[in-house]
């Protein structure tokens, strides 16, 4: 969607600031180890994390644009009668759906939600739902331990994150 580019000028930006302040601090006769951690710590650190900025931004801009078109209502409204099986309100399947995307602003969706029982059971079992950050370690897990079979373990994987959290939000619903 375009955020690429905002992502990789940024991490361009930090890495260019991060380059520059390892010079500066290196001229100064600052400890090496002092200055791997002020570069590659703390600004390598932070920078990730501002990298993280645009993707979220567009995410809410699209979650909103689908809010505003009223969108995510319908989808709420259509899965209402299964939440209503697990303990959920069916607005708690939109802070799953962004869930899949990233788990923080699943998480943050949950704000939402009027009931408190029901706002705490959807924060709970959101980590559940597979992000994309998951896939990385899905994919080096599934290459070491199941070769020829991958592509279905990691299917079945996303599968069974879903199973768990439907279950545990069954569980936490009855408490």
């Amino acid at each position: 969607m375009g955020q690429g580019l905002f992502v990789d000028a940024l991490y361009t930006q930090v890495s260019r600031f991060a380059e520059w302040l390892r010079g500066a601090l290196a001229a100064t006769q600052v400890h090496p180890l002092i200055t791997g951690f002020i570069t590659e710590g703390l600004i390598g650190g932070i920078g990730t994390v501002l990298t993280f900025i645009p993707l979220i931004v567009v995410l809410y801009l699209l979650i909103g644009f689908l809010e505003d078109i009223g969108y995510m209502a319908r989808v709420a409204y259509v899965m209402d009668h299964f939440m209503r099986k697990i303990g959920l309100q069916g607005k708690a399947v939109v802070s799953m759906i962004v869930g899949f995307g990233c788990n923080v602003p699943g998480v943050m969706a949950t704000r939402t939600l009027e009931n408190q029982n029901d706002r705490m059971i959807a924060l709970l079992i959101n980590p559940f739902m597979s992000c994309g950050a998951k896939i990385p370690v899905y994919a080096m897990l599934t290459g070491v331990f199941f070769q020829q079979y991958g592509g279905v373990v990691t299917f079945l994987l996303y599968v069974l994150g879903f199973v768990i959290a439907i279950i545990v939000a069954k569980v936490l619903s009855l408490t």
